[in-house]
């Protein structure tokens, strides 16, 4: 057993720390470290109670008098307001009261003209990844349910065929922790071509083919355990609070440090433990990053985290300059560019962009795929086959000055959400109606709070709980009951059971 594991203690009571949800009694749940009532919204906590999200885990659960900026600094994702720590508007964060002021959501008790949800309304997903051409969605009651590419028996189900094509399911199939046995309490995942990682209470579990972090174990049908090596000891990754996966690569952010750690194929240094060798029995530390990171993500064969500061460090594979440097080498030493700070980032493809959290404006760089960048043809940069590489970012505007709240990329395109729940896109890829060079609102989208994009599809996640999918179809990763070739460029809503 390691030895930052929580051993053997008296029940907890609300107010209690605790780092996975075992460590609360039955009917409280475990949230920014802390065992808390369940809620829905506001009003289903005491009268100087407030219903928060957990910035990482997505658990909603209510406010506590040590919640309070006077006795302790707010937590990550946390800002002080009035004396009191409340969630910070963010990509991965919605507010159970729809009330989002001044980048902070805040109760509605009292307001006029916003009526609060639904308690008696099921709370739908509360969390969506993508990976290369399918997407997988968490509800509130802890389910997993995924489609689209289905190779290895990457949707979790067991199976890799459905008959739909022959590695692909085109509706939603529930991630089975044996068969017949649903996976529960799952709070986030990460997935790509082969394999998905999910966080079951707080601990990282894997299957399908490739890296699954478990010693011995390649290849599974059924979640295992993936394991890190920490201290000395190996064990389980727990306290999970992020994950993310490249195509054969996954990093975690881990424990109550918060640490960086990462596992699987690395020959571009995309683990970031400044070597260039894999790691597929078990995680190790990513000592080229620094805990308690705001955002990471990780595609292809690279990996980006966000520090606190908001500063972007990027190992692995730069050949298209998506790591910001202007020589297209791997990296096995993080990279440090000298840009604004920013609030968020994202990478997929060959390219990242950020949020500045300054200025507020969308910033990509990297591989031109997106026909915003501007830069000049590079003959020397060989892998961008479009011609065009700059390690310089790109600068766009959201229209009517809307502030940007969570973004997503396909190969192809950007998309971002705002404050107001709508959603606009740039680039030249299946989701787009159009091409474009500027920013171009989703106008059938309204009141989304996350974004997740694939190879070139992408899926938008409403306050309620609902997931609308469009662009490329070909492995029915839009979730509609066919698989398609050809562009579909009207989100269209998935069908998820609770």
């Amino acid at each position: 057993m390691l030895l930052f594991l929580v051993g053997c203690q008296a029940a907890a009571t609300p107010g209690d720390g605790c780092v996975r949800a075992s460590d609360c009694p039955s009917g409280l749940v475990c949230a920014i470290g802390r065992c808390r009532d369940g809620c829905r919204t506001s009003d289903d906590c005491g009268p100087s109670a407030r219903c928060i999200v957990d910035p990482t885990t997505m658990v909603r659960s209510c406010s506590l008098s040590v919640d309070s900026c006077a006795t302790h600094d707010c937590a990550l994702g946390f800002v002080c307001r009035d004396d009191q720590c409340l969630n910070a508007c963010g990509s991965l964060v919605g507010c159970p009261d729809r009330a989002c002021e001044d980048g902070a959501c805040v109760p509605l008790h009292g307001d006029s003209g916003v009526a609060p949800l639904d308690a008696s309304v099921p709370m739908g997903v509360v969390h969506i990844a993508a990976g290369n051409r399918g997407f997988c969605a968490t509800t509130g009651a802890g389910a997993l349910w995924c489609w689209g590419d289905a190779t290895a028996g990457a949707l979790g189900d067991g199976l890799e065929m459905h008959g739909d094509c022959d590695t692909c399911a085109s509706t939603p199939q529930q991630a089975l922790r044996s068969p017949g046995h649903p996976l529960t309490g799952v709070t986030l995942s990460a997935t790509q071509t082969g394999f998905t990682c999910a966080v079951v209470a707080g601990i990282v579990e894997c299957w399908g083919n490739g890296p699954l972090g478990s010693v011995g174990a390649f290849t599974s049908l059924t979640p295992v355990q993936a394991q890190v090596s920490y201290m000395g000891e190996i064990g389980p990754i727990d306290a999970t609070t992020m994950i993310t996966a490249g195509t054969d690569h996954l990093c975690a952010v881990w424990g109550q440090s918060q640490t960086v750690s990462c596992w699987g194929e690395g020959p571009n240094g995309q683990l970031g433990d400044g070597a260039a060798t894999p790691r597929t029995d078990f995680a190790i530390t990513a000592s080229q990053f620094a805990s308690m990171p705001l955002a990471i993500s990780a595609s292809q064969h690279h990996t980006i985290v966000l520090d606190g500061s908001g500063k972007m460090h990027g190992v692995g594979i730069n050949s298209a300059l998506e790591l910001g440097t202007t020589l297209p080498t791997d990296a096995t030493t993080a990279t440090s560019p000298d840009f604004p700070a920013a609030r968020l980032m994202v990478t997929n493809g060959a390219h990242t962009c950020f949020v500045g959290a300054g200025d507020g404006a969308l910033h990509c760089l990297g591989g031109d795929y997106l026909a915003v960048l501007g830069a000049p043809p590079i003959p020397d940069l060989t892998s961008c086959d479009v011609g065009m590489c700059t390690a310089t970012p790109s600068t766009l505007n959201v229209p009517n000055g809307e502030t940007i709240m969570a973004l997503g990329l396909t190969d192809a395109d950007a998309c971002v959400a705002t404050s107001s729940g709508a959603v606009f896109c740039v680039g030249e890829g299946a989701i787009m109606s159009t091409d474009s060079t500027t920013l171009l609102q989703v106008t059938t989208l309204t009141d989304v709070m996350a974004l997740a994009g694939s190879d070139d599809a992408m899926c938008a996640l409403t306050h309620g709980g609902q997931v609308l999918c469009w662009g490329s179809n070909d492995h029915g990763q839009l979730g509609r009951g066919t698989h398609d070739d050809g562009a579909f460029p009207t989100p269209v809503a998935v069908t998820i059971p609770e």
